[in-house]
């Protein structure tokens, strides 16, 4: 079994109450974990290597979105970029 070891070094929410970045920065360090969790994500992740950076696709996220759901947003994007 491989470590797969994800690190943000920065994130830029604008936009978002700064009350409300830990939660959201929490709830895509637990959504890109439980995804990369499934075996199948895992081993695609492992197949493509080391990436030194990675891009997103857009998000959308409806307005009024909760912390935690914008950190799930973000999570899906993290791990699209990573597995793609």
């Amino acid at each position: 079994m491989s470590r797969i070891h994800v690190t943000i070094d920065e994130l830029v929410l604008r936009g978002v109450d700064a009350r409300d970045a830990e939660v959201v920065a929490e709830s895509i360090r637990r959504e890109v974990e439980r995804r990369l969790a499934r075996a199948e994500l895992a081993q695609r992740v492992v197949a493509n290597g080391h990436r030194a950076r990675v891009t997103s696709p857009p998000l959308s996220v409806a307005h009024g979105a909760t912390p935690r759901a914008l950190g799930r947003a973000i999570a899906t994007g993290i791990v699209r970029g990573v597995t793609r």
